[in-house]
């Protein structure tokens, strides 16, 4: 009787002991899921704050206007974090700015820097304006308006009135 008592004894120490292992396992994983979580976090944390600061911008392609003038405008200042700066917002401030620029690609480069490449827009056409002259691309968007004369590779065009 009593052998079989220390056995049922045993038995069941050896399952409570299996129990608190399957707990302790458990918790171990809880415990490195939080710790992963707080590294990313924190990683994300000084990505976003400490590294990736804006240390040059670049102007690419545009020969009508001053390329630091272009990136002066562009509203992206050194030290600005990288992996913040709207690309959209920077493109439609330039193309508002800049009636001879056609379109804007910005890129984000590394070690930290912005590249802004710029398409100009050429003059289709040349419309008359009282005693000026006003160039217009393709699409009718007006380039540049008080011009006392054209250039004989520009057409003029007739019958358009701004």
């Amino acid at each position: 009787m009593k052998g079989d008592v220390k056995n049922t004894r045993r038995k069941a120490q050896a399952a409570n002991a299996g129990r608190r292992r399957k707990k302790r396992a458990g918790r171990r994983g809880l415990h490195r899921v939080v710790v992963l979580l707080f590294f990313l976090s924190a990683g994300a944390v000084l990505c976003l704050t400490v590294f990736f600061k804006v240390e040059a911008v670049y102007v690419v392609g545009t020969d009508k206007y001053d390329p630091a003038e272009v990136a002066l405008s562009s509203g992206v200042v050194e030290g600005q974090n990288l992996l913040r700066i709207s690309k959209s917002e920077i493109a439609d401030s330039i193309i508002a700015q800049y009636p001879y620029i056609k379109s804007v690609e910005v890129n984000r480069k590394l070690p930290p820097a912005v590249e802004i490449h710029v398409t100009q827009d050429v003059p289709a056409g040349a419309v008359k304006e009282g005693d000026n002259y006003v160039f217009i691309n393709e699409e009718g968007k007006v380039l540049e308006r008080g011009l006392m004369f054209i250039p004989p590779e520009i057409p003029m065009i007739m019958g358009l009135d701004t």
